[in-house]
């Protein structure tokens, strides 16, 4: 999310962080690492943006985490039956150009 947190501001002026609550936040405290397995669902996450020159904090934001069940092809239908069959047996009478 480093890219949308900095709306275009370059990369290489800012630090960002992530965490869990705000008052870490705003102290640029105990930042989340990665991987980071969230605790609740949804989770408020919370971003600050540091500048790297001054050290100055110039904004604290939060955003959403949510992880949702994965999605599953068919789960309540059997699965679809294929047949191979020749195209043109009827109007040519050979069955070596068949087709799925």
């Amino acid at each position: 999310k480093d890219e949308e947190v900095l709306n275009g501001q370059d990369p290489t002026q800012f630090i960002v962080s992530y965490h869990d609550n705000l008052a870490d936040a705003e102290a640029g405290m105990n930042g989340l690492v990665s991987s980071y397995t969230n605790t609740s669902n949804p989770q408020q996450i919370f971003v600050t943006i540091t500048n790297n020159v001054t050290g100055c904090s110039i904004s604290t934001q939060s955003f959403n985490i949510e992880v949702q069940k994965a999605a599953q092809a068919n789960p309540n239908m059997d699965p679809i039956v294929y047949e191979i069959c020749d195209d043109n047996m009827e109007t040519d009478g050979d069955t070596t150009d068949d087709s799925a």
